[in-house]
């Protein structure tokens, strides 16, 4: 399932289902078809488990220029861009 919901002030994109790798490379297609004019407030949501091998994978490939001061938890902001990657719990095991 892909969905794209808006609230006052983000726009929510959330990532789950069976094609939706867990790898920093599957967030970055994510992000890259983002539409230019919503770019500035969309954040994209996943499972914990795939949060968790993104950012491991991140770390893993030394890639240290991602910005790991964002003080929410399971948040960070994907290398390159702007955009918040968000792992949340009801998304966990969702493919």
């Amino acid at each position: 399932m892909r969905g794209i919901f808006v609230d006052k002030k983000r726009i929510l994109i959330i990532v789950t289902g069976r094609g939706i790798g867990g790898d920093a490379g599957t967030a970055l297609n994510v992000y890259n078809a983002i539409p230019a004019e919503i770019l500035d407030k969309a954040e994209i949501f996943v499972g914990l488990d795939k949060f968790r091998s993104i950012r491991g994978e991140i770390t893993a490939k030394n890639l240290y220029h991602y910005t790991a001061d964002v003080a929410e938890k399971n948040t960070i902001i994907l290398p390159g861009t702007d955009t918040k990657l968000r792992g949340v719990a009801g998304l966990t095991g969702k493919g």
